[in-house]
């Protein structure tokens, strides 16, 4: 029995101390706007949703934005705002998962990877900010 749990137990410490990811995904995320529209109203700088290439290898994301100016407002328009930028990786409080520190913010996301790590759900909280939070998967190229 004492053998047994010993192996369960390897086992569950091999998989929280996983290898980090390699290679690159495409991510898309969508914001959820759910109990932010009155206080972001008349705001600028709303992100909607973003479409990301992730780089593994060199810790590197290539943004693509989908941003509102006069969110909840008759003249509410959207552009496609495009940055790139570095980040960290590391293990987050999810067995398995990793928390993406994007350089020189304090914007982050968790990405738990499913489907033999092949594809990544990702949720992106907002950070402490006005920003809405943000759901969605990141698929290996």
């Amino acid at each position: 029995m004492k053998k047994l749990f010993a192996l369960i137990l390897c086992s569950i410490v091999a998989y929280a101390y996983a290898a980090p990811p390699i290679g690159q995904c495409g991510m898309l995320l969508n914001g959820n706007f759910a109990g932010f529209d009155l206080a972001q109203s008349n705001q600028s700088g709303q992100i909607a949703n973003m479409l990301l290439l992730i780089n593994f290898d060199t810790n590197t994301a290539f943004i693509s934005n989908a941003t509102i100016s006069n969110f909840g407002v008759a003249s509410t328009t959207a552009a496609q705002v495009n940055s790139s930028t570095t980040f960290t990786l590391i293990s987050d409080y999810i067995p398995g998962s990793y928390k993406l520190t994007f350089t020189g913010t304090n914007a982050f996301m968790t990405l738990l990877p499913v489907n033999s790590g092949n594809t990544f759900l990702v949720q992106l909280p907002g950070n402490g900010t006005g920003m809405a939070p943000k759901t969605g998967i990141c698929q290996k190229v």
